[in-house]
């Protein structure tokens, strides 16, 4: 009887390393943490040949297998068990899926991670009110300094517009230099003398004292 076991797990063991063994659907699960924020994820594929890999990716597809451990192990029977932990996983970006390759990077097999959508909801809102909250924050303050920049702006037009012209003042004691003139001080110079015609008997005394300086002279 033991010799028949041993022949057949050699026999198994032949047909294995002869040609490949798909591996078995995989097998994950989950834990969130304390806050609920973060989530670790194992994924278990077993009876494959050869080795295979597993990959993680998220709801928008992105893979995050780089952040993942991932054992491979050799059964007796010469297949291989695949086991993948990924750790501190985002938990707003679930779903996450388990995808199954083989030497071959063909696809053998995947499964996804469906966490506690109440859950997933809570923290996706949580994380959308921060980023709304932190945009508003942002657009006050902006809003605020453009004010505080236009009533400093306005206040310094209103102080230049109050300053003294620089121009000298005028000396009150000429002031009288540019006072209208009194008119009653004109009504004298109707009858100045300039204007009074000459006297005949002025000209005739000039005129005989110039013909006496005018003798004439003797032959």
């Amino acid at each position: 009887m033991a010799s028949i076991t041993i022949l057949s797990a050699v026999i198994f063991s032949i047909a294995v390393l002869s040609s490949a063994a798909t591996y078995s659907q995989p097998v994950t699960t989950y834990k969130l943490d304390k806050d609920e924020k973060k989530v670790d994820l194992t994924c278990t594929a077993k009876g494959g040949y050869p080795k295979g890999a597993i990959h993680w990716f998220d709801g928008h597809d992105t893979n995050w297998t780089r952040g993942a451990q991932t054992t491979v192990t050799e059964e007796a029977d010469k297949s291989f068990t695949l086991h993948s932990t990924y750790t501190s996983a985002d938990a707003s970006y679930a779903p996450y899926r388990c995808v199954v390759f083989n030497s071959e990077w063909k696809e053998e097999g995947k499964e996804s991670v469906e966490l506690d959508i109440t859950r997933i909801s809570k923290l996706s809102s949580s994380v959308e009110t921060k980023h709304i909250a932190a945009g508003v924050v942002v657009i006050g303050s902006l809003i605020c300094g453009l004010l505080v920049a236009l009533l400093i702006c306005k206040r310094r037009s209103q102080n230049a517009l109050r300053r003294p012209s620089t121009q000298p003042m005028l000396r009150l004691e000429h002031q009288d230099y540019f006072d209208p003139p009194d008119p009653e001080a004109g009504k004298g110079l109707e009858h100045q003398d300039y204007f009074d015609p000459p006297d005949p008997e002025e000209g005739k005394e000039l005129k005989m004292e110039a013909d006496k300086d005018v003798e004439p002279k003797s032959l």
